[in-house]
C-alpha cells in the first residue's frame, strides 16, 4: 500500500472531541507513517500543542479548501446512542480510514489507541492544585459534568444524571461545566 505524502487533518471543534482526535493522531502517527507530514486544523489549537504526533498545527482558519481529512463524519455512526456502545476514538479512526480510502489509500489503521489528554508540566501542577482546594472545600473528590451538549445524539437524559449524582453523591461532589 502506498502512504500519503502529507495527512491534513480537520478536528472536531468541539473540546472534548478535539481531545478524544489525539487517538487518531496516534494511529496516523509516526509508527506507521513515519514519512508522511500530519498536519492539523483545530478550533481550539492550543489543546493539541504538546501532541507530539503532529507536525504542523494550524488554526481552522487556515484549513484548506478541499484535499484534507475531516473527523467530523464520526458521529454519523451514532457511537452515543446506538448498541453496542462504540467509543469515540474508534468512530474517530473508522472515519480517518474512510477519509483516507476517499483519497485512494486503502489502509487499515490500528484502533487501539486512546486519546490523550496532553498538559505541560506547569498545567499539570496548577491544575492538580486547583483540584485539590475544591475537594478541600466541598470536603470529597469533585467531578465536572456537562449535561447538555452542542450535538443532540450526545445528550444524556437528564434522569440519568440524576440517578448517577444521586447513587454517588455521598463520595464525589458534581459541578457543572457550562457547556452551549
Amino acid at each position: 500500500n502506498k502512504h500519503p505524502k502529507e495527512i491534513h487533518l480537520k478536528v472536531p471543534d468541539a473540546l472534548g472531541d478535539t481531545v478524544i482526535s489525539t487517538a487518531v493522531m496516534r494511529a496516523l502517527g509516526k509508527a506507521y507513517f513515519p514519512d508522511t507530514t500530519l498536519i492539523v486544523y483545530a478550533k481550539n489549537p492550543s489543546l493539541l500543542e504538546s501532541c507530539g504526533d503532529i507536525d504542523e498545527l494550524h488554526p481552522i482558519s487556515e484549513l484548506p479548501r478541499s484535499g484534507y481529512i475531516s473527523l467530523d463524519g464520526y458521529l454519523n455512526q451514532m457511537p452515543h446512542t446506538a448498541q453496542p456502545h462504540t467509543h469515540i476514538s474508534h468512530c474517530m479512526i473508522n472515519e480517518a480510514e474512510s477519509e483516507l480510502k476517499k483519497q485512494g489509500f486503502d489502509l487499515r489503521l490500528d484502533h487501539s489507541y486512546k486519546p490523550g489528554i496532553i498538559l505541560a508540566d506547569e498545567e499539570l501542577y496548577k491544575s492538580t492544585d486547583e483540584i485539590n482546594e475544591l475537594e478541600t472545600r466541598y470536603g470529597k473528590r469533585v467531578v465536572w459534568i456537562s449535561t447538555k451538549t452542542s450535538s443532540p445524539n450526545k445528550d444524556w437524559p437528564q434522569e440519568y444524571w440524576k440517578e448517577v449524582i444521586a447513587a454517588t453523591s455521598e463520595d464525589f461532589t458534581f459541578l457543572e461545566l457550562l457547556a452551549p
